[in-house]
């Protein structure tokens, strides 16, 4: 084994993903554990174009959901406001973002919409 394929630990970059679940949008940060003071935004693609702010979001059509990498979003229905809906599941306070869905449906929304924004990052 030469020299060169050791590697340790020092020499690996580790990343840490931070994600801004937002009310309207939801944003991403890298930063660099080796060099903490160094992070920059997570760029999107979506419809071919570059993003950094992603609609928190979620698109009806039929019987399916999509995320906004998903669709294009034209002419679907839309859930809007996931994460206050999914607050408006958990806390009374909260109530009045509840839309007639039920909790597990908030939660299962919430979570489908996150991994693909994770699953882009």
């Amino acid at each position: 084994m030469s020299a060169d394929s050791i590697h340790s630990d020092e020499d690996k970059e580790v990343y840490v993903l931070g994600l801004d679940f937002g009310t309207a949008f939801t944003k991403c940060i890298a930063r660099s554990l080796r060099n903490e003071s160094t992070s920059w935004p997570v760029e999107f693609m979506l419809n071919g174009r570059p993003r950094y702010f992603i609609d928190s979001v979620l698109r009806v059509r039929g019987s399916m959901k999509k995320s906004p990498f998903e669709t294009s979003m034209d002419d679907d229905k839309t859930i809007h406001f996931l994460k206050m809906r999914l607050l408006g599941k958990t806390s009374a306070s909260a109530d009045l973002w509840s839309d007639g869905s039920t909790r597990d449906e908030a939660i299962a929304d919430a979570a489908y919409f996150l991994s693909h924004v994770i699953a882009q990052a």
